[in-house]
């Protein structure tokens, strides 16, 4: 099954984020205060079901975990609160550092990562969602499916996909018809796809 559809990269990366953040952070100090911390890496979530990070603002709030103990986002709230939630979003941070580019992985390197993140989520107390569920237990086998060639997940990424579908979305406006039982639905489908294929030959 991993060789014919491979583990998608962006998603799990901003499932483990957008869980955490919302069904976890945001319960243990409150959802303005956890706030702070996206808005102090100058990062909004996006409206689409609910409110979610996208791809990049979850790197960075990966990346930049130890600024939710900051006081300008805690205020009088104990920072001990979060350490376990800083600790979670290092690991997975080391983790898609490790392997969720294209460079040459060592799988020995993501065993032992692999394990600190599993430690670190099961201390959050949260519940192990599809997502966490296929990082922890489909990762390694995905990591060696001969068609990576010893790389990272990123030889098999859906970001490209996702940045086209961004791309169509401007062009899909100006036809767009919000029924599929409309009658020249596809007629203007058909002109957006052409419009869109013409100006990125």
């Amino acid at each position: 099954m991993l060789d014919k559809c491979p583990l998608e990269e962006l998603h799990s990366m901003s499932g483990f984020v957008n869980h955490t953040f919302f069904n976890g952070l945001v319960k243990v100090i409150g959802f303005e205060k956890a706030l702070n911390f996206p808005k102090s890496l100058n990062l909004v979530a996006k409206d689409y079901h609910g409110s979610i990070f996208e791809g990049n603002a979850c790197r960075s709030m990966l990346k930049q975990a130890d600024k939710m103990m900051n006081r300008e986002v805690l205020g009088d709230t104990s920072p001990l609160l979060v350490v376990p939630y800083v600790r979670a979003y290092k690991a997975m941070d080391n983790l898609v550092h490790s392997c969720f580019g294209t460079k040459v992985v060592d799988i020995d390197q993501v065993v032992v990562l692999l394990k600190e993140l599993m430690v670190a989520y099961m201390n959050l107390d949260l519940s192990v969602t599809l997502k966490m569920h296929v990082i922890f237990y489909h990762l390694l086998p995905a990591l060696c499916n001969p068609a990576l060639q010893g790389r990272g997940l990123g030889v098999v990424s859906g970001q490209a996909g996702e940045s086209i579908h961004q791309e169509f979305k401007i062009f899909w406006e100006k036809y767009k018809i919000n029924s599929l039982d409309n009658k020249i639905y596809g007629k203007q489908l058909k002109k957006a796809v052409v419009e869109f294929s013409s100006k990125h030959l």
